[in-house]
Protein backbone atom coordinates (compact mmCIF):
# COMPACT_ATOMS: atom_id res chain seq x y z
CA UNK A 1 0.00 0.00 0.00
CA UNK A 2 1.06 3.52 -0.85
CA UNK A 3 1.79 6.06 1.72
CA UNK A 4 0.14 9.52 0.58
CA UNK A 5 3.19 11.12 2.44
CA UNK A 6 5.13 10.24 -0.25
CA UNK A 7 3.35 12.29 -2.86
CA UNK A 8 3.67 15.35 -0.64
CA UNK A 9 6.14 18.48 -1.30
CA UNK A 10 6.38 21.48 0.27
CA UNK A 11 6.09 24.45 -1.46
CA UNK A 12 8.18 27.93 -0.88
CA UNK A 13 6.36 31.76 -1.56
CA UNK A 14 8.98 31.51 -4.20
CA UNK A 15 7.46 28.79 -5.81
CA UNK A 16 3.89 30.75 -6.25
CA UNK A 17 3.06 32.41 -9.00
CA UNK A 18 0.20 35.20 -8.76
CA UNK A 19 -1.66 37.03 -11.83
CA UNK A 20 0.37 40.08 -12.83
CA UNK A 21 -2.41 42.52 -11.84
CA UNK A 22 -2.74 41.10 -8.39
CA UNK A 23 0.44 41.86 -7.37
CA UNK A 24 0.14 43.58 -4.45
CA UNK A 25 1.53 47.07 -4.22
CA UNK A 26 1.67 48.67 -1.43
CA UNK A 27 2.74 52.45 -3.27
CA UNK A 28 -0.43 51.50 -5.68
CA UNK A 29 -2.98 50.49 -2.65
CA UNK A 30 -1.86 54.29 -1.10
CA UNK A 31 -2.33 56.30 -4.54
CA UNK A 32 -6.26 54.90 -4.98
CA UNK A 33 -7.10 55.47 -1.71
CA UNK A 34 -10.09 57.82 -1.60
CA UNK A 35 -9.34 61.22 -0.38
CA UNK A 36 -12.30 63.09 1.19
CA UNK A 37 -10.94 66.76 1.40
CA UNK A 38 -10.33 66.67 -2.58
CA UNK A 39 -13.70 65.67 -3.86
CA UNK A 40 -15.60 68.01 -1.92
CA UNK A 41 -13.28 70.68 -2.97
CA UNK A 42 -14.31 69.50 -6.67
CA UNK A 43 -17.68 68.67 -5.86
CA UNK A 44 -18.47 72.92 -4.85
CA UNK A 45 -16.05 73.79 -7.47
CA UNK A 46 -18.66 72.13 -10.43
CA UNK A 47 -21.87 73.84 -8.43
CA UNK A 48 -19.99 77.02 -8.57
CA UNK A 49 -19.33 76.56 -12.53
CA UNK A 50 -22.47 75.60 -12.65
CA UNK A 51 -24.31 78.19 -10.81
CA UNK A 52 -22.13 81.03 -13.04
CA UNK A 53 -23.80 79.17 -16.02
CA UNK A 54 -26.98 79.99 -14.57
CA UNK A 55 -25.88 83.00 -14.27
CA UNK A 56 -25.24 83.91 -17.92
CA UNK A 57 -27.83 82.14 -19.21
CA UNK A 58 -30.40 84.31 -17.06
CA UNK A 59 -28.64 87.31 -17.58
CA UNK A 60 -28.70 86.65 -21.47
CA UNK A 61 -32.18 86.35 -20.49
CA UNK A 62 -32.65 89.29 -19.34
CA UNK A 63 -30.76 90.92 -21.93
CA UNK A 64 -32.84 89.52 -24.84
CA UNK A 65 -36.28 90.86 -22.61
CA UNK A 66 -34.94 93.88 -22.28
CA UNK A 67 -33.83 94.54 -25.72
CA UNK A 68 -37.21 93.49 -26.91
CA UNK A 69 -39.38 95.44 -24.98
CA UNK A 70 -36.90 98.68 -26.25
CA UNK A 71 -37.50 97.66 -29.81
CA UNK A 72 -41.81 97.82 -28.78
CA UNK A 73 -41.44 100.93 -27.29
CA UNK A 74 -39.66 102.57 -30.01
CA UNK A 75 -42.53 101.31 -32.20
CA UNK A 76 -44.90 102.36 -30.53
CA UNK A 77 -42.99 106.11 -30.06
CA UNK A 78 -43.11 105.65 -34.32
CA UNK A 79 -46.82 104.89 -34.41
CA UNK A 80 -48.52 107.12 -32.08
CA UNK A 81 -46.09 110.05 -31.11
CA UNK A 82 -44.88 113.27 -33.05
CA UNK A 83 -41.71 111.80 -33.39
CA UNK A 84 -43.07 108.96 -34.93
CA UNK A 85 -44.72 111.29 -37.55
CA UNK A 86 -41.25 112.63 -38.68
CA UNK A 87 -39.55 109.28 -38.64
CA UNK A 88 -42.58 108.34 -40.72
CA UNK A 89 -42.46 110.91 -42.84
CA UNK A 90 -38.64 110.75 -44.02
CA UNK A 91 -38.51 106.84 -44.16
CA UNK A 92 -41.22 107.53 -46.79
CA UNK A 93 -39.62 110.49 -48.21
CA UNK A 94 -36.26 108.27 -48.62
CA UNK A 95 -38.08 105.31 -49.74
CA UNK A 96 -39.51 107.32 -52.55
CA UNK A 97 -36.56 108.91 -53.43
CA UNK A 98 -35.02 105.39 -53.69
CA UNK A 99 -37.96 103.28 -55.50
CA UNK A 100 -40.42 105.47 -56.20
CA UNK A 101 -41.16 106.50 -60.45
CA UNK A 102 -43.33 109.42 -60.81
CA UNK A 103 -46.01 107.63 -63.78
CA UNK A 104 -46.32 110.20 -66.70
CA UNK A 105 -50.00 109.71 -66.93
CA UNK A 106 -53.12 109.92 -65.12
CA UNK A 107 -52.43 107.07 -63.38
CA UNK A 108 -56.05 106.40 -62.28
CA UNK A 109 -58.05 105.34 -59.64
CA UNK A 110 -57.19 103.83 -56.52
CA UNK A 111 -59.31 101.08 -56.65
CA UNK A 112 -62.23 99.79 -58.53
CA UNK A 113 -64.80 102.03 -58.61
CA UNK A 114 -63.23 104.26 -56.33
CA UNK A 115 -64.32 108.01 -55.72
CA UNK A 116 -60.77 109.07 -54.94
CA UNK A 117 -59.08 109.82 -58.28
CA UNK A 118 -54.75 109.70 -57.85
CA UNK A 119 -52.73 111.42 -61.40
CA UNK A 120 -50.40 113.65 -62.10
CA UNK A 121 -50.07 117.25 -62.91
CA UNK A 122 -46.88 117.68 -64.93
CA UNK A 123 -46.91 121.22 -65.37
CA UNK A 124 -46.69 121.88 -61.93
CA UNK A 125 -45.01 118.18 -61.17
CA UNK A 126 -47.79 117.51 -58.28
CA UNK A 127 -49.08 114.18 -57.41
CA UNK A 128 -52.67 114.57 -56.97
CA UNK A 129 -55.18 113.18 -54.89
CA UNK A 130 -58.61 114.55 -56.25
CA UNK A 131 -61.37 113.75 -53.49
CA UNK A 132 -64.65 113.47 -54.96
CA UNK A 133 -67.92 114.43 -53.85
CA UNK A 134 -69.87 111.58 -52.41
CA UNK A 135 -71.56 110.60 -49.07
CA UNK A 136 -68.61 108.63 -48.18
CA UNK A 137 -66.19 111.65 -48.09
CA UNK A 138 -68.21 114.78 -47.46
CA UNK A 139 -71.35 115.03 -45.27
CA UNK A 140 -72.90 118.88 -45.77
CA UNK A 141 -74.78 119.69 -42.28
CA UNK A 142 -77.02 123.01 -42.58
CA UNK A 143 -76.53 125.85 -40.66
CA UNK A 144 -77.82 128.93 -40.96
CA UNK A 145 -76.21 131.84 -40.31
CA UNK A 146 -73.13 130.28 -40.84
CA UNK A 147 -71.61 134.09 -42.39
CA UNK A 148 -71.91 135.25 -39.28
CA UNK A 149 -70.59 132.49 -36.91
CA UNK A 150 -67.21 131.08 -35.49
CA UNK A 151 -65.87 128.06 -35.79
CA UNK A 152 -62.91 126.22 -33.99
CA UNK A 153 -61.45 122.61 -33.61
CA UNK A 154 -62.17 121.23 -30.55
CA UNK A 155 -62.52 117.96 -29.07
CA UNK A 156 -62.12 116.18 -32.01
CA UNK A 157 -64.82 118.02 -33.60
CA UNK A 158 -65.96 121.55 -34.70
CA UNK A 159 -67.10 124.18 -32.43
CA UNK A 160 -69.51 126.67 -33.95
CA UNK A 161 -71.10 129.82 -32.13
CA UNK A 162 -73.59 132.81 -33.70
CA UNK A 163 -75.53 135.03 -31.35
CA UNK A 164 -77.36 133.32 -28.61
CA UNK A 165 -76.05 129.77 -30.10
CA UNK A 166 -73.36 127.34 -29.47
CA UNK A 167 -73.26 123.80 -30.90
CA UNK A 168 -70.59 120.98 -31.51
CA UNK A 169 -70.40 118.82 -34.80
CA UNK A 170 -68.46 115.60 -34.60
CA UNK A 171 -65.22 114.45 -36.76
CA UNK A 172 -68.50 112.44 -38.89
CA UNK A 173 -70.51 115.45 -39.51
CA UNK A 174 -72.98 114.50 -36.91
CA UNK A 175 -74.56 117.70 -34.56
CA UNK A 176 -73.86 115.86 -30.95
CA UNK A 177 -75.27 119.28 -29.28
CA UNK A 178 -76.64 122.45 -29.14
CA UNK A 179 -77.00 125.17 -26.03
CA UNK A 180 -79.00 128.23 -26.34
CA UNK A 181 -76.58 130.98 -24.93
CA UNK A 182 -77.11 134.91 -23.52
CA UNK A 183 -74.14 135.95 -25.22
CA UNK A 184 -74.99 138.05 -29.07
CA UNK A 185 -72.33 138.61 -31.69
CA UNK A 186 -70.24 136.17 -29.72
CA UNK A 187 -65.78 136.13 -29.83
CA UNK A 188 -65.26 132.26 -29.59
CA UNK A 189 -61.98 131.19 -27.86
CA UNK A 190 -61.15 127.60 -27.32
CA UNK A 191 -58.00 125.30 -25.36
CA UNK A 192 -58.01 122.47 -24.00
CA UNK A 193 -61.23 121.44 -22.77
CA UNK A 194 -62.62 125.27 -22.12
CA UNK A 195 -64.64 127.21 -24.72
CA UNK A 196 -65.28 130.44 -23.90
CA UNK A 197 -67.57 133.36 -25.20
CA UNK A 198 -67.21 136.87 -25.02
CA UNK A 199 -69.79 139.96 -26.54
CA UNK A 200 -68.16 142.00 -29.16
CA UNK A 201 -68.84 145.57 -27.64
CA UNK A 202 -70.77 144.21 -24.98
CA UNK A 203 -69.88 143.03 -21.53
CA UNK A 204 -71.44 139.68 -21.40
CA UNK A 205 -68.78 136.60 -20.35
CA UNK A 206 -69.70 132.83 -20.29
CA UNK A 207 -67.30 129.35 -20.64
CA UNK A 208 -67.89 126.09 -21.54
CA UNK A 209 -66.59 122.75 -20.65
CA UNK A 210 -68.25 120.79 -23.46
CA UNK A 211 -71.60 121.31 -22.67
CA UNK A 212 -71.74 121.78 -19.75
CA UNK A 213 -71.81 126.52 -19.04
CA UNK A 214 -68.79 126.64 -16.39
CA UNK A 215 -69.55 130.26 -15.20
CA UNK A 216 -71.32 133.24 -16.51
CA UNK A 217 -71.01 136.74 -15.86
CA UNK A 218 -70.90 140.65 -17.02
CA UNK A 219 -68.53 143.22 -17.16
CA UNK A 220 -67.46 146.42 -16.26
CA UNK A 221 -66.34 147.69 -19.15
CA UNK A 222 -67.04 147.04 -23.04
CA UNK A 223 -65.08 143.82 -24.55
CA UNK A 224 -62.78 144.10 -27.76
CA UNK A 225 -61.47 140.75 -27.40
CA UNK A 226 -60.74 137.47 -25.74
CA UNK A 227 -58.88 134.51 -25.57
CA UNK A 228 -58.77 131.50 -22.75
CA UNK A 229 -55.69 129.39 -21.48
CA UNK A 230 -56.47 125.69 -20.69
CA UNK A 231 -56.32 126.30 -17.09
CA UNK A 232 -59.43 128.39 -17.74
CA UNK A 233 -58.27 131.75 -17.41
CA UNK A 234 -59.74 134.07 -19.73
CA UNK A 235 -58.07 137.42 -20.41
CA UNK A 236 -60.31 140.28 -22.14
CA UNK A 237 -59.10 143.27 -24.00
CA UNK A 238 -61.75 146.26 -23.04
CA UNK A 239 -62.61 149.75 -23.71
CA UNK A 240 -62.48 151.76 -20.65
CA UNK A 241 -63.55 155.20 -19.88
CA UNK A 242 -60.61 157.92 -19.17
CA UNK A 243 -58.13 155.38 -20.32
CA UNK A 244 -56.62 154.07 -23.73
CA UNK A 245 -57.75 150.57 -22.93
CA UNK A 246 -57.60 147.69 -20.42
CA UNK A 247 -56.89 144.22 -19.91
CA UNK A 248 -59.17 142.11 -17.29
CA UNK A 249 -58.59 138.39 -15.82
CA UNK A 250 -60.88 136.28 -15.23
CA UNK A 251 -60.56 132.29 -13.84
CA UNK A 252 -62.33 129.50 -14.35
CA UNK A 253 -64.51 130.26 -10.91
CA UNK A 254 -65.77 133.71 -13.17
CA UNK A 255 -63.71 135.73 -10.49
CA UNK A 256 -62.06 139.04 -11.52
CA UNK A 257 -58.09 137.77 -10.81
CA UNK A 258 -56.34 141.26 -12.18
CA UNK A 259 -57.13 144.28 -14.15
CA UNK A 260 -54.72 146.69 -15.64
CA UNK A 261 -55.38 150.18 -17.06
CA UNK A 262 -53.59 151.74 -19.76
CA UNK A 263 -53.25 155.57 -19.95
CA UNK A 264 -50.41 155.84 -22.76
CA UNK A 265 -50.77 153.65 -25.27
CA UNK A 266 -53.59 151.42 -26.74
CA UNK A 267 -54.49 148.21 -25.81
CA UNK A 268 -54.85 145.86 -28.99
CA UNK A 269 -54.31 142.41 -28.08
CA UNK A 270 -53.99 140.06 -25.35
CA UNK A 271 -53.17 136.41 -24.54
CA UNK A 272 -52.73 134.52 -21.42
CA UNK A 273 -50.13 131.55 -20.93
CA UNK A 274 -51.15 128.24 -19.12
CA UNK A 275 -48.13 127.48 -18.31
CA UNK A 276 -47.53 130.12 -15.71
CA UNK A 277 -50.72 132.76 -16.01
CA UNK A 278 -48.41 135.57 -17.09
CA UNK A 279 -50.76 137.82 -19.06
CA UNK A 280 -49.19 139.32 -22.64
CA UNK A 281 -50.25 142.88 -23.99
CA UNK A 282 -49.73 144.01 -27.34
CA UNK A 283 -49.81 147.79 -26.63
CA UNK A 284 -49.48 150.64 -29.83
CA UNK A 285 -48.45 154.62 -29.32
CA UNK A 286 -48.98 156.92 -32.29
CA UNK A 287 -47.95 160.24 -30.32
CA UNK A 288 -44.93 161.09 -32.26
CA UNK A 289 -43.80 158.03 -34.23
CA UNK A 290 -45.30 154.52 -34.82
CA UNK A 291 -44.10 151.92 -32.21
CA UNK A 292 -45.04 148.26 -30.48
CA UNK A 293 -45.08 147.26 -26.81
CA UNK A 294 -45.32 144.13 -25.69
CA UNK A 295 -45.39 144.14 -22.11
CA UNK A 296 -46.19 140.92 -19.66
CA UNK A 297 -47.52 140.77 -16.32
CA UNK A 298 -47.45 138.10 -13.41
CA UNK A 299 -51.32 137.86 -12.42
CA UNK A 300 -50.17 136.05 -9.53
CA UNK A 301 -47.73 138.82 -7.82
CA UNK A 302 -48.93 141.89 -9.85
CA UNK A 303 -45.74 142.42 -11.11
CA UNK A 304 -45.13 143.17 -14.86
CA UNK A 305 -41.96 142.76 -17.04
CA UNK A 306 -39.52 144.97 -18.09
CA UNK A 307 -41.42 145.66 -21.97
CA UNK A 308 -40.10 144.94 -25.54
CA UNK A 309 -40.27 147.63 -27.93
CA UNK A 310 -40.18 147.57 -31.34
CA UNK A 311 -39.88 150.57 -33.76
CA UNK A 312 -42.10 150.75 -37.04
CA UNK A 313 -44.33 148.45 -36.76
CA UNK A 314 -48.40 147.84 -35.49
CA UNK A 315 -48.25 144.33 -33.77
CA UNK A 316 -52.08 143.58 -34.01
CA UNK A 317 -52.19 140.17 -32.49
CA UNK A 318 -50.12 138.32 -30.04
CA UNK A 319 -50.28 134.74 -28.81
CA UNK A 320 -48.81 132.50 -26.01
CA UNK A 321 -47.28 128.88 -26.94
CA UNK A 322 -46.04 127.76 -23.23
CA UNK A 323 -43.49 130.36 -22.37
CA UNK A 324 -43.05 132.34 -25.79
CA UNK A 325 -45.19 135.27 -26.92
CA UNK A 326 -45.64 135.66 -30.31
CA UNK A 327 -46.43 138.71 -32.18
CA UNK A 328 -47.77 139.26 -35.70
CA UNK A 329 -47.30 142.64 -37.21
CA UNK A 330 -48.30 144.93 -40.80
CA UNK A 331 -44.72 143.99 -41.64
CA UNK A 332 -43.00 142.47 -38.87
CA UNK A 333 -43.06 138.54 -36.83
CA UNK A 334 -41.49 138.92 -33.50
CA UNK A 335 -41.08 136.38 -30.45
CA UNK A 336 -40.85 137.47 -26.77
CA UNK A 337 -40.04 135.50 -23.44
CA UNK A 338 -42.14 135.55 -20.57
CA UNK A 339 -39.50 137.94 -19.13
CA UNK A 340 -39.42 140.09 -22.18
CA UNK A 341 -36.43 138.88 -23.52
CA UNK A 342 -36.83 139.67 -27.23
CA UNK A 343 -36.08 136.11 -29.22
CA UNK A 344 -36.74 137.56 -32.85
CA UNK A 345 -37.86 140.25 -35.04
CA UNK A 346 -37.80 139.68 -38.74
CA UNK A 347 -39.18 142.60 -40.91
CA UNK A 348 -40.89 142.21 -44.33
CA UNK A 349 -40.87 145.65 -45.69
CA UNK A 350 -40.16 144.19 -49.22
CA UNK A 351 -43.61 142.14 -48.97
CA UNK A 352 -46.96 142.54 -48.18
CA UNK A 353 -48.02 139.85 -45.46
CA UNK A 354 -51.66 138.51 -46.88
CA UNK A 355 -52.60 136.61 -44.11
CA UNK A 356 -51.55 134.38 -41.28
CA UNK A 357 -52.58 131.67 -38.84
CA UNK A 358 -51.11 129.69 -35.86
CA UNK A 359 -51.75 126.43 -34.40
CA UNK A 360 -51.44 125.37 -30.23
CA UNK A 361 -47.77 124.64 -30.37
CA UNK A 362 -47.12 128.11 -31.82
CA UNK A 363 -45.93 127.23 -35.71
CA UNK A 364 -46.68 129.95 -37.60
CA UNK A 365 -47.83 130.07 -41.24
CA UNK A 366 -47.37 133.42 -42.82
CA UNK A 367 -49.20 133.98 -46.59
CA UNK A 368 -47.03 136.46 -48.50
CA UNK A 369 -47.21 138.67 -51.91
CA UNK A 370 -43.81 138.49 -52.66
CA UNK A 371 -44.04 141.12 -56.04
CA UNK A 372 -47.34 139.30 -57.24
CA UNK A 373 -45.97 135.86 -56.15
CA UNK A 374 -48.00 133.87 -53.66
CA UNK A 375 -45.50 132.27 -51.07
CA UNK A 376 -45.88 130.42 -47.51
CA UNK A 377 -43.76 130.42 -44.90
CA UNK A 378 -43.65 128.54 -42.07
CA UNK A 379 -42.07 129.72 -38.89
CA UNK A 380 -41.79 127.99 -35.55
CA UNK A 381 -42.72 129.45 -32.09
CA UNK A 382 -38.91 131.14 -31.60
CA UNK A 383 -39.66 132.53 -35.04
CA UNK A 384 -37.20 130.19 -36.77
CA UNK A 385 -38.01 129.73 -40.48
CA UNK A 386 -38.81 125.70 -41.06
CA UNK A 387 -40.01 125.84 -44.83
CA UNK A 388 -41.20 128.18 -47.73
CA UNK A 389 -43.13 127.20 -50.56
CA UNK A 390 -44.50 129.06 -53.35
CA UNK A 391 -48.44 128.11 -54.47
CA UNK A 392 -50.67 128.94 -57.33
CA UNK A 393 -53.04 131.61 -56.56
CA UNK A 394 -53.63 134.20 -53.41
CA UNK A 395 -55.76 132.12 -50.50
CA UNK A 396 -58.24 133.72 -48.97
CA UNK A 397 -58.14 131.28 -45.88
CA UNK A 398 -55.06 129.38 -44.41
CA UNK A 399 -55.12 127.08 -41.63
CA UNK A 400 -52.21 124.96 -39.90
CA UNK A 401 -51.28 122.17 -37.97
CA UNK A 402 -47.63 121.09 -37.49
CA UNK A 403 -46.59 121.33 -40.85
CA UNK A 404 -49.90 120.14 -42.29
CA UNK A 405 -51.18 123.24 -44.30
CA UNK A 406 -55.14 123.54 -45.36
CA UNK A 407 -56.00 126.83 -47.94
CA UNK A 408 -58.17 126.92 -51.27
CA UNK A 409 -57.60 128.33 -54.58
CA UNK A 410 -60.95 129.47 -55.43
CA UNK A 411 -63.27 127.00 -54.54
CA UNK A 412 -60.61 123.93 -54.75
CA UNK A 413 -59.62 123.36 -50.62
CA UNK A 414 -56.10 121.79 -50.74
CA UNK A 415 -54.63 119.65 -48.04
CA UNK A 416 -50.66 119.32 -48.01
CA UNK A 417 -47.25 119.25 -45.84
CA UNK A 418 -45.37 122.34 -46.60
CA UNK A 419 -42.88 121.57 -49.34
CA UNK A 420 -44.20 118.33 -50.22
CA UNK A 421 -45.41 117.24 -54.12
CA UNK A 422 -47.86 115.22 -52.61
CA UNK A 423 -51.25 117.11 -52.33
CA UNK A 424 -55.13 116.48 -51.29
CA UNK A 425 -58.06 118.47 -53.45
CA UNK A 426 -61.12 118.57 -52.99
CA UNK A 427 -63.66 120.76 -54.85
CA UNK A 428 -66.11 122.96 -52.57
CA UNK A 429 -69.92 122.71 -53.64
CA UNK A 430 -70.23 126.38 -52.89
CA UNK A 431 -67.89 129.70 -52.50
CA UNK A 432 -65.27 129.08 -49.30
CA UNK A 433 -66.14 131.70 -46.16
CA UNK A 434 -63.87 129.76 -43.85
CA UNK A 435 -61.55 126.44 -43.26
CA UNK A 436 -60.90 124.76 -40.02
CA UNK A 437 -58.57 122.01 -39.54
CA UNK A 438 -60.34 119.18 -37.53
CA UNK A 439 -57.38 116.45 -37.50
CA UNK A 440 -54.94 115.71 -40.15
CA UNK A 441 -57.54 113.34 -41.95
CA UNK A 442 -60.76 115.65 -41.46
CA UNK A 443 -61.20 119.40 -42.15
CA UNK A 444 -64.45 121.50 -41.97
CA UNK A 445 -65.72 124.16 -44.77
CA UNK A 446 -67.64 127.28 -44.13
CA UNK A 447 -70.35 127.96 -46.40
CA UNK A 448 -73.06 131.13 -45.62
CA UNK A 449 -75.77 128.69 -44.53
CA UNK A 450 -74.07 125.27 -44.27
CA UNK A 451 -70.82 123.51 -43.18
CA UNK A 452 -68.88 120.48 -45.41
CA UNK A 453 -67.36 118.05 -43.41
CA UNK A 454 -64.48 116.31 -45.82
CA UNK A 455 -62.86 113.29 -44.79
CA UNK A 456 -59.22 112.58 -46.93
Amino acid sequence: MKDDNDNFKMFTPEDVSLPEDDVYDEETEDEDEFDGDKFEEEYWRRQEEEKQEKRKEKFKAVMIAVAVLSIIVIVLLILFTSIGDTYRRNFKNNFDKLFYTEPAIDIGATEKNSNVQEYVDEERSLKVRSIGNTSKNVKVVPFEGAASGSFEPYQGGLICAKSNYLSFIDSGGNVKWEKDTSVADPILSVDGRYAALAAQGGTKLCMYSGENLVFECSTSDKIKNMRVSANGDVVLVCDRENYKGAIVVYNRDGKEVFSWSSGKNDVISADISSASRRVAAALLNTDKKVYSVIKVFDITSKVNSEEAVFNDTIIFNIDYAGDTITGFGDNSLVSVTSVGKVLTDKRFDRVDISRYTFDSEGNRLVHFDSAGIPVFHLYGKKGVLKSEMLVDNFADCITVKGDLILYNDSRDVILRRMGSDRINKYTATMDILDLVLINTRVYGIVHSNSIEIVGV
